[in-house]
């Protein structure tokens, strides 16, 4: 309701530019990364990690996405909802936020779906009001899949006011 409030005072040019949307993208996208198994790396040095463990140069290491956007040392109430966790992140937070990877062998997709989810979803948040139905379950492999969850959709006549 948050972001469709936002939208509504917006022309929907600037709809990209809405906090409440890029906020709720974010968090949406910290608690259910498509890549959750997340990336495999070869290291090019030998690193000695916090905990003193020591990964020789050469190594293969894979960073579970799932793990790192959860970890509650990083976000506080790690597995709840709050997209105002965005707006004011601590520098922790944004390292940790992979969703696309990082460095030279991140996403090459990963313009194209933020130009995608920030056009489209405030469409369909500007003309439906979705209410979820059943959650369904999450099966996880090399992604993180939904399974049988159930959206309901109401269309929004143009002259109501769902300010609430």
């Amino acid at each position: 309701k948050k972001v469709r409030n936002e939208l509504s005072t917006m022309s929907e040019s600037d709809w990209s530019q809405s906090n409440a949307l890029r906020t709720a993208v974010k968090e949406s996208m910290r608690l259910h990364p498509v890549s959750a198994s997340g990336a495999l790396r070869q290291v090019g040095r030998d690193f000695v990690t916090k905990s003193g463990y020591h990964i020789p140069q050469n190594s293969h290491v894979i960073t579970s996405m799932i793990l790192l956007h959860r970890n509650p040392s990083v976000f506080e109430d790690a597995e709840k909802f709050k997209p105002s966790r965005w707006e004011h992140a601590s520098t922790e937070q944004k390292e940790a936020f992979l969703i696309f990877a990082a460095g030279k062998q991140n996403c090459v997709g990963q313009s194209l779906a933020n130009a995608e989810l920030h056009s489209i979803l405030p469409k369909i948040l500007s003309q439906v009001e979705l209410e979820v139905e059943d959650e369904g379950t999450t099966s996880y492999f090399l992604t993180l899949k939904p399974s049988g969850a159930m959206l309901k959709a109401k269309a929004i006549s143009p002259d109501s006011d769902h300010k609430e």
